[in-house]
């Protein structure tokens, strides 16, 4: 079995932490039918880093000191424990753009996502309706996430009781300030 970067390819840009074990961070072993020593559980094929699965092979290189899923510089985020759909929008123009986010982003890093629609996104004081607060229409705070400013995420409580999961989406209404964001 070669090993090869056809694996890591297929799954470009999707999600793999399946392949990984969640206590040790390594991929995952399982016992080799023939030597029934432990060894990396590769059904996807092999690829780079992982052994070669029956014997040692002196074209295999091993000249690394970490496998590149240890390796920091090759972290490209986090997983989220949950999305959500939320809305904005824009009171200036009366535009609403969708967004999808992970539920511990905070409304700062929403921001930042927003700001490939808006540029100016930084010029507008956010507000949403806090069901902590009585359902108060108030100012975000932008460094807590959705939930910690009172707009929890319902798409559970609207599937137990069988409605879509996008049955309510929270709209952030976003009020312009100034134009005094740096283009």
């Amino acid at each position: 079995m070669l090993c090869s970067d056809e694996p890591l390819l297929e799954k470009a840009g999707e999600d793999i932490s399946h392949w990984f074990d969640p206590t040790t961070g390594d991929v995952k072993t399982h016992i080799h039918p023939v030597t029934k020593l432990p060894t990396f559980y590769t059904p996807q094929g092999r690829f780079i880093h992982i052994p070669p699965p029956d014997r040692p092979q002196p074209d295999w290189d091993c000249n690394y000191e970490l496998p590149w899923w240890k390796d920091e510089r090759y972290v490209i985020g986090t997983l989220s424990q949950k999305t959500r759909l939320i809305r904005t929008k824009n009171v200036l123009t009366g535009l609403e753009a969708p967004l999808e986010v992970p539920s511990e982003e905070t409304i700062r890093e929403i921001l930042d996502r927003y700001a490939s629609r808006n540029s100016h996104a930084g010029s507008y004081t956010w507000k949403g309706i806090s069901t902590a607060h009585d359902r108060i229409f108030m100012d975000m705070n932008m460094d807590k996430t959705l939930a910690e400013n009172g707009i929890p995420d319902e798409s559970s409580l609207f599937t137990s009781l069988g409605l879509a999961p996008d049955y309510h989406i929270p709209v952030l209404h976003l009020y312009f300030n100034d134009d005094l964001t740096p283009s």
